[in-house]
């Protein structure tokens, strides 16, 4: 990208231009936290990490936010509840840290680490999707490949779940090209 164009990028609200949300941010962290733990991750410490980043952060979701302050208050690592896209979407570096033929492995990180923050089971299935995709996608597999891979994660992790896998009809769809 030419640095001149950063010049024309509107700004958003009162944000500088340039500035990043709260989803890129954490999944940076995300990133930064799986190279520095050499895989070999730990829930409280995600969870310091992202306490100690969270209050700068701009657009931190409410899913997120209570979270964080479950864990500062009570020390638990683990979110009952919370359905948003937030473990999704800082879910590429689990895909990007492993490769295809680990899918148990990614599949046990990316659970680990969302659900710190995100405990609904659909919160879930979507990061284990992203995480899947990305791992077949940064191995340059052909796309109608990695969107397979993404269906078969999404219906391996809704059985782990026991969830009704008439929910996953439109991921479906999506790989019949409908």
């Amino acid at each position: 990208m030419r640095w001149e164009e950063l010049e024309a990028l509107p700004a958003r609200a009162d944000w500088p231009q340039g500035a990043t949300s709260d989803d890129t941010e954490q999944l940076l962290l995300v990133a930064e936290f799986l190279v520095e733990a050499n895989g070999q991750i730990n829930e409280r410490d995600f969870l310091a990490r992202l306490a100690k980043t969270l209050p700068g952060m701009r657009g931190a979701g409410p899913t997120t936010q209570a979270a964080v302050r479950r864990f500062l208050a009570t020390g638990e690592l683990h979110a009952t509840e919370g359905s948003s896209i937030g473990a999704a979407m800082r879910a590429l570096p689990f895909g990007w840290a492993t490769p295809v033929a680990e899918a148990a492995h990614r599949r046990e990180l990316t659970i680990r680490l969302s659900q710190t923050t995100h405990g609904a089971p659909e919160a879930i299935i979507s990061a284990c999707v992203v995480a899947e995709m990305a791992a077949w996608a940064i191995e340059q597999h052909p796309v109608d490949a990695v969107v397979a891979a993404g269906l078969h994660e999404a219906e391996a992790v809704a059985h782990q779940y026991a969830f009704d896998s008439a929910t996953l009809q439109p991921l479906e769809r999506v790989t019949r090209g409908t």
